[in-house]
């Protein structure tokens, strides 16, 4: 795969086929994963072209970042791009969603570790919740890319984009929000077709 694209308006190029991890280290989403496989699929991808790997905290509870994060260290980081998502909050036994500066600034730490890197290529708010104001989360991607801890941001919604306040809008394109995955769940009733 010698073809690159270039992931919104960041200067993040990658293949155009990534490779999703949830079913590397993901025991909680698929029953009988074995992190050898999981391994082999990861290396195998990226010695076949793949530059793009995706993975979350909540694929395993941060194991598929672990696996991810060792299948690289093989090979030259600064060739691959990294896409990771975190906004489970597992502490209680039960998860809960949380966007609130402070947790997401700790999950994006704890997910640079996991993945035995320095920097995160791209990041996503997995989920969003019901209480944190967006524009406090953005405020925490912020803080981080003002760290380098990652470059262009992401959202699993929608909704961030569509939002009616103009100082999030402008917050986001100052951002630069380069990608945004778009789900009905989240999508106002009014955007359906």
């Amino acid at each position: 795969m010698s073809n690159t694209v270039k992931i919104g308006k960041s200067e993040v190029t990658s293949t155009p086929l990534g490779l999703g991890t949830n079913a590397v280290g993901g025991y909680n989403l698929f029953p009988n994963l074995n992190d050898d496989d999981g391994l082999n699929i990861v290396k195998t991808g990226i010695e076949n072209g793949i530059t793009l790997l995706d993975t979350a905290y909540v694929y395993g509870l941060g194991h598929s970042e672990e696996l991810v994060g060792q299948a690289i260290k093989d090979f030259d980081r600064h060739k691959l791009v990294i896409a990771t998502k975190g906004a489970q909050d597992m502490s209680t036994g039960e998860e809960v969603v949380r966007n609130d500066p402070k947790f997401i600034t700790q999950q994006v730490e704890n997910s640079l570790k996991r993945l035995g890197t320095d920097y995160i290529d791209i990041y996503y708010l997995h989920f969003p919740d019901k209480d944190t104001p967006k524009a406090e989360a953005v405020g925490a991607w912020s803080a981080c890319v003002n760290k380098a801890r990652f470059a262009p941001l992401g959202s699993q919604t929608s909704v961030w984009i569509r939002s009616k306040k103009p100082t999030l809008t402008a917050t986001l394109t100052w951002l630069k929000i380069s990608s945004v995955w778009f789900t009905k769940t989240w999508v106002p009733k009014r955007c359906h077709t």
